[in-house]
């Protein structure tokens, strides 16, 4: 007879809801680093990236970014990836507006 090495624990709510709750945990996260971008174009320590501050900058895609350039775009990117994620999150499971239209119009299979 074989041993199972792993068994798997009951679900919890949690669990089971995780469509629920991811898209609010990726506004948070982008939310995150919205605000590490503004807090570095307004002058702060840390900003990882270019020369001088990458460890490798001709390795890595973002080696040459200047903070000038640099934090105020992962400043918007964040922000906006924030309230994009909110804006689906409260979407799902409503359907889209062009998901109801076109099935509205779309003649029916089941007669």
């Amino acid at each position: 007879m074989s041993r199972t090495l792993f068994r798997p624990t009951s679900d919890t709510s949690a669990e089971r809801r995780w469509p629920a709750w991811v898209g609010y945990a990726a506004a948070v996260w982008s939310l995150a680093y919205g605000a590490l971008g503004v807090y570095w174009a307004q002058g702060g320590a840390g900003f990882p990236f270019g020369v001088g501050h990458d460890t490798a900058p001709d390795l890595s895609a973002l080696g040459s970014v200047r903070r000038e350039v640099g934090a105020p775009a992962i400043a918007a990117l964040g922000l906006g990836g924030a309230a994009m994620a909110v804006t689906m999150a409260r979407a799902w499971g409503r359907g889209s507006p062009v998901e109801e239209k076109a099935s509205s119009k779309m003649p029916s299979l089941t007669g």
